[in-house]
């Protein structure tokens, strides 16, 4: 998966996310019990994702800094020899 499809899946679910939240707390449209059941264990999900996926993100760009980090301090070392 490259870059931009995950740029698009995190926004993509990050909508759904919000828009099902607003489905939850809508109180102008009453559903059933079970239907409003639903609906919040479906925006509960898609926030378990929406976090799973922001947390790859940063641990990504923690290993690309560390990496950057050590790159760096293997050619400060070279130029210093």
């Amino acid at each position: 998966m490259g870059f931009r499809d995950r740029d698009d899946f995190v926004e993509n679910i990050h909508m759904a996310h919000t828009h099902l939240l607003i489905c939850v707390e809508d109180i102008k449209y009453p559903l059933t019990p079970k239907l409003q059941e639903a609906l919040e264990y479906a925006e509960k999900a898609t926030g378990i994702i929406l976090q799973a996926v922001m947390r790859e993100g940063i641990e990504d760009i923690l290993r690309a800094l560390g990496a950057q980090r050590k790159e760096e301090a293997a050619l400060a070392e070279a130029h210093n020899d």
